[in-house]
């Protein structure tokens, strides 16, 4: 479990960043070409310890049979093959922004078939699918305004102000399609049932990292963000700590992600 959970970690950051470094601020071609490889390798790692715990063997012990076996699944291969070609079309396209957008998009969007949503009705696939946009966005954004104050680039302050409504776009999205995925899963199961298991503990260490980013982002937002753009001193140093820390917040929610995928909501 411990290694599918970092190799879907792995997974989803490196797509999730170059999603959204992809859809916010200026272009960051080299980086999002590291990322699209990554995300690519992380792919390939992600089907290898997946089909080796369905086959019950050591990731050092799989066989090409068993590839082929996983490949041939329909609630797995499609998804990662998909998945597999779009990323290295990304690698290969990273200097056109849109097309870029897109691929990451879609390599994003193919998420959803790796976890609960796979087997759930149309509207929870479409809200899983939605809720994974959104969240690239998020990270991708913040690690975009995180290099912009770090490099000290002069449009810095004007990309902070002018990710304030996007931003709360986002957070909407991730509200509302958070709460149709919860809701679903746990329709019929009891509420306090859900709260004891390895699921629910995790899907409450989320809602918790969740809130910290709220409170971050309103605090940029309001005093750290206008302290950039008054040039105050030491004003780009706080932005820049701050903005780390809501990266790392962000990576912590993935990684609840990761791993509660891999989970019953019921505990069973």
């Amino acid at each position: 479990m411990l290694t599918l959970g970092v190799a879907r970690l792995a997974l989803f950051a490196a797509v999730g960043l170059a999603f959204g470094l992809g859809l916010f601020g200026a272009p960051h071609r080299r980086l999002l070409t590291a990322l699209a490889a990554a995300a690519f390798v992380a792919n390939l790692g992600w089907f290898a310890v997946l089909t080796a715990n369905m086959f019950e063997v050591p990731l050092a012990a799989l066989s090409v049979d068993a590839l082929a076996t996983a490949r041939a699944m329909p609630a797995i291969g499609p998804a990662f093959a998909m998945r597999a070609l779009l990323l290295l079309l990304l690698i290969v396209a990273t200097r056109w922004r849109w097309p870029a957008r897109i691929l990451a998009g879609g390599a994003l969007a193919s998420l959803a078939w790796t976890g609960h949503a796979a087997a759930a009705p149309p509207l929870r696939l479409i809200a899983d699918i939605a809720h994974l946009l959104a969240a690239g966005a998020w990270i991708g954004a913040v690690a975009s305004l995180w290099l912009a104050v770090s490099r000290a680039e002069p449009e810095a302050a004007a990309r902070a102000v002018a990710f304030a409504r996007p931003g709360a776009l986002i957070v909407a999205i991730l509200a509302a399609t958070g709460a149709v995925a919860i809701i679903g899963l746990t329709s019929d199961v009891a509420w306090l049932q859900v709260a004891g298991t390895p699921w629910g503990r995790l899907i409450v260490a989320k809602l918790l990292l969740f809130a910290g980013t709220l409170a971050l982002a309103w605090r940029h937002r309001t005093r750290l963000v206008p302290a950039l753009v008054a040039g105050q001193s030491g004003a780009a140093a706080r932005l820049r700590a701050s903005l780390a820390l809501e990266l790392a917040l962000l990576l912590g929610i993935f990684a609840a992600v990761a791993f509660a995928g891999q989970l019953d909501p019921a505990g069973g």
